[in-house]
């Protein structure tokens, strides 16, 4: 999965829109500070290239890209002055910034005619345009892959007892251990707990006629146990635990039927002994072998989203009841599902389907990149692609012949990618070969 930053989104343009200004074009991107300056001061010997005038960068655009000890944040901005050169490394600037600029602080100078805030709204403006290939496998489980980013004690993810830790982490977080990333998302559910305590789904109405597949992928990250239950919400008793102390991400999958006394079931990650520490991978899955109505999530917006279905067979077994290498078999391709939509409910879009057995149902879809708004912020996409793309809606906006090159740079990239641009579809190759 190619990731980058709207920080490296922003100079990979600046490095090619540089060359449309002759007072930046032979200036590197960022530009370094070479001593302390002023809130209205930045101080750099390399602006002194080419001996230029001191009307030489009059208007442009001077970005923070970079904080230094307590100098101004980034993604602050001011303006070069008329005449605001002092010929050899100043350039005084207005508004003034929060704090004087220091010593060895990156920032951009933008070529005349653009700035930042036209620079991110066109990178914005080209993820939300842009869909990628994305797996969504529907599960009764709320926020089951995580995505509402919330733990909180009002949340999908509560407590059982007084948890020790319950966060959602990156996939670049230390605690994967780069030689096990997780499986199937971006958050992965931390949890360090003492015997007895964990953490719980939000209770799943059930009906008695049904039995559930539970499917859900973890690894341990201590040399401890911890236990899957099956949780009965409505009498508050345990179906079924399954006890789980592997290393590597395994998958729990079982199927149990819903007990005559339960109108409402969970899941619940618990801990056997002091500081039980495992890592839960999206999706946790669980599925009824009842024809039943999922709801979507809020980016599906149309049945155009979705790509295929598919099945997800059982990985090779493990030395342990109910586990398996997670991911060790291949998919297999499902019947398309039934696809419900009403746009004026408060979930707009459905999909129905049953589960067969023990292989719960996914889909292939396309959605579309999340906006940022800040220049740290991780965005799961390839950078040349939205920054060619970003820099062609600019000049076209602006009736630039010089885009056609850049759309073409991008959309050769999008196939390669399988991206889909909104209004335009790049049919991507089968997520399932038949």
């Amino acid at each position: 999965m190619a990731t980058t930053t709207r920080l490296a989104i922003k100079q990979r343009m600046l490095r090619v829109l540089r060359s449309r200004d002759p007072a930046v074009a032979n200036l590197p991107v960022p530009i370094a500070t070479t001593s302390v300056g002023l809130t209205t001061r930045v101080n750099s010997t390399t602006l002194e290239r080419g001996n230029p005038p001191t009307t030489r960068y009059n208007g442009r655009a001077v970005e923070i890209a970079e904080l230094v000890a307590s100098g101004p944040a980034v993604g602050e901005i001011a303006y070069v002055n008329d005449g605001g050169y002092d010929g050899t490394d100043a350039l005084t600037v207005s508004p003034a910034f929060t704090a004087a600029v220091q010593s060895g602080t990156d920032v951009h100078l933008y070529p005349e005619g653009f700035s930042p805030d036209i620079v991110n709204e066109a990178i914005n403006n080209i993820l939300e345009a842009t869909y990628a290939p994305f797996i969504y496998i529907p599960s009764l489980v709320v926020d089951a892959d995580f995505d509402a980013n919330d733990v909180g004690t009002t949340g999908a993810w509560s407590s059982v007892g007084l948890v020790d830790t319950k966060e959602l982490v990156t996939v670049t977080s230390v605690l994967l251990r780069t030689d096990n990333q997780l499986l199937m998302g971006q958050l992965g559910l931390h949890i360090v707990a003492d015997d007895d305590e964990g953490v719980q789904t939000l209770a799943m109405f059930v009906h008695d006629t049904e039995q559930l597949l539970i499917s859900v992928t973890l690894r341990m990250l201590t040399a401890t146990t911890m236990e899957l239950e099956f949780y009965n919400s409505t009498t508050s008793a345990v179906i079924k635990t399954v006890s789980f102390n592997e290393n590597a991400f395994t998958e729990l999958r079982f199927n149990e039927a819903v007990p005559n006394d339960a109108e409402s079931v969970s899941l619940r990650f618990m801990g056997t002994g002091a500081d039980t520490e495992f890592m839960v991978s999206p999706a946790v899955i669980v599925q009824s072998d009842a024809e039943r109505l999922y709801p979507l999530p809020s980016w599906f917006q149309s049945e155009s989203y979705f790509k295929e279905a598919f099945y997800m067979p059982q990985g090779w077994s493990t030395d342990a009841s109910d586990s398996y290498i997670a991911m060790s078999e291949r998919l297999r391709p499902a019947r398309r599902p039934e696809f419900v939509r009403g746009d004026r409910w408060a979930t707009q879009h459905y999909v129905r389907l049953a589960c067969p057995g023990s292989y719960p149902i996914g889909l292939l879809c396309q959605k579309p990149f999340a906006t940022v708004s800040s220049d740290s912020t991780t965005i799961p996409a390839d950078r040349d692609y939205v920054a060619f793309k970003a820099i062609a809606r600019i000049l076209r906006e602006r009736n630039d012949a010089g885009f056609v090159q850049f759309e073409r740079d991008a959309d050769a990239l999008a196939r390669s990618l399988e991206y889909n641009e909104q209004n335009v579809t790049i049919e991507p190759p089968a997520l399932v070969r038949r």
